[in-house]
């Protein structure tokens, strides 16, 4: 039971941060559409602010004045950041064709054709007057890439259309995109890695391919996250019964690695902040090596923050550590605000921070403690994110939970297994057959997969829309983080489940015809 100190309502001067950063990043968005609507909003953001300041002032609230103050400051200088980076992309300009050297930091696609390849790559220019520039080039190849190649090739530069069709181009804005490569033919290739990432990487691609495992492409994609080896068979199926997620280094991987690190470093005799520190340099590695993706950013991001305060020694407030991870992952990179991913990690966090110990309780009235505590986070993540999975995807079903309860505790064995095992043969190439181990376990979960993958008929397609008002307000209500009377409360929480009743099932209705 939160203490009602603990409580959503009360005072946090985090929470006053990420809120005035949010507001100043979606005004900042604004210079894509108007630059007259980017400056009213900007006025008015700033006028709000100073109000609230000069009241609290005049109330002498010193701590909430302050703390307005410093999060205008901060939130401007991220967001004049972010400004600069918006209006790099609006000014870039048709080029025309050149010959451009540069270094591939990014494979997004690889699609088997008929006379080869055809790859989505991001790539670091290296001269001329594009030098430092990264563009996004699609090549028709017979050479696979990967990221650390040096290529010589020729292309039609054009801008990059970050925003087009009512879409916000999240990803390459992140990624620093300037310019795509129309009609990109490669001259020459020089496969020599010099980045000890990436080279790492590729080695240990071949040797997994050399190890003759019959599942090194699904390895390789658990470690690194890069699917582009997979089949979409495969992919299609593991999305169908809602375990797709297992591919996106993220939360999962890091937290089982951050698991496995504690468990080894536990029977050393060394101070609890040697031990954090070590742990955060290994599991930092690991983010850089898989590409310093935004989900496995923001998993080492929240892991780091939230394990703190346990690990100096201070009091952990979970709630202030999750906002203060939004913080800092907005402050790298403010595009993340518009991507799907940022949504369902910090969605999931709070959903298992104050829903897990809600559903544990009423599970203990039907099942035994044990199997409470193990399901009741699955639930909370399921309730938490299911709106956002809907919406975004198209389709859910709650069968996807049961396979997530069964499925991912086994893929912390084989995910841990497989890192060992990669490391293992990194080092001695000698030892490649050790690698038939994961494999044999991985064909467990793709036959298992395989089997259940007709679940995908009994998804029934809803939209949630306005509703998801109600939705969360609901489970707001649930979880107890209003400071209000029980009574008012329970009142609350049936009316508030009639009016999202109504509307989801209106909007549904609607959907059908």
């Amino acid at each position: 039971m939160l203490e009602s100190k603990e409580k959503l309502l009360n005072f946090r001067p985090i929470l006053v941060l990420c809120a005035n950063l949010i507001l100043g990043i979606l005004c900042t968005v604004t210079k894509i559409f108007s630059s007259n609507l980017y400056i009213f909003l900007s006025c008015a953001f700033f006028i709000v602010n100073f109000g609230l300041i000069l009241y609290f002032y005049i109330k002498k609230n010193k701590r909430v004045y302050v703390t307005l103050i410093i999060s205008v400051i901060a939130s401007t200088l991220v967001c004049l950041v972010f400004s600069l980076k918006i209006f790099n992309n609006l000014s870039a300009s048709v080029i025309g064709n050149l010959t451009l050297n540069g270094i591939v930091t990014k494979v997004n696609s690889i699609t088997v054709t008929d006379y080869g390849y055809t790859i989505n790559t991001f790539i670091k220019i290296t001269n001329g007057e594009l030098s430092g520039k990264v563009v996004e080039a699609i090549f028709n190849t017979d050479n696979l890439l990967f990221e650390g190649y040096k290529l010589k090739f020729s292309a039609f530069i054009d801008s990059n259309e970050f925003y087009n069709n009512g879409y916000f181009n999240a990803v390459n804005l992140r990624a620093n995109v300037n310019y795509f490569c129309k009609n990109a033919q490669i001259l020459s290739i020089d496969k020599t890695i010099t980045n000890p990432f990436y080279y790492v990487k590729h080695l240990l691609y071949h040797r997994l391919r050399s190890s003759n495992a019959l599942n090194y492409e699904f390895i390789f994609a658990l470690l690194t996250g890069d699917t582009n080896f997979v089949s979409d068979i495969t992919l299609t199926r593991f999305r169908d019964v809602g375990v797709a997620h297992i591919f996106a280094v993220s939360g999962l991987h890091i937290g089982f690695l951050y698991g496995f690190v504690t468990l080894i470093l536990k029977p050393v005799k060394i101070k609890a902040f040697i031990k954090y520190i070590i742990t955060l340099i290994i599991l930092f590695l690991y983010v850089i090596f898989c590409g310093l993706t935004p989900s496995c950013l923001r998993a080492f991001i929240i892991i780091a923050v939230s394990n703190f305060a346990r690990s100096f020694g201070f009091k952990n407030d979970k709630l202030s550590s999750v906002f203060f991870s939004m913080f800092i992952v907005l402050s790298i990179n403010s595009s993340d605000l518009f991507n799907i991913g940022f949504h369902l990690s910090f969605v999931a966090c709070l959903s298992l921070i104050f829903l897990t110990p809600k559903i544990e309780k009423l599970l203990n009235f039907i099942l035994p403690n044990k199997i409470s505590q193990f399901a009741s986070p699955y639930i909370s993540a399921y309730l938490g994110t299911l709106p956002i999975v809907t919406d975004c995807f198209s389709n859910s079903t709650a069968f996807s939970m049961i396979f997530n309860a069964v499925i991912v505790p086994f893929m912390s064995f084989i995910f841990i297994l497989s890192f060992v095992s990669s490391i293992i043969i990194l080092i001695f190439s000698n030892l490649l057959f050790i690698m038939q181990i994961s494999s044999f376990f991985v064909g467990i979960i793709i036959y298992i997969v395989n089997t259940f993958s007709f679940i995908v008929l009994l998804k029934i397609t809803v939209v949630f829309s306005v509703s998801v008002v109600f939705y969360y307000f609901e489970l707001v209500l649930f979880a107890g983080l209003i400071n209000l009377k029980r009574k008012t409360v329970k009142y609350l929480y049936v009316i508030n489940f009639a009016l999202f009743l109504t509307v989801f099932l209106v909007i549904n209705v609607l959907h059908l015809y």
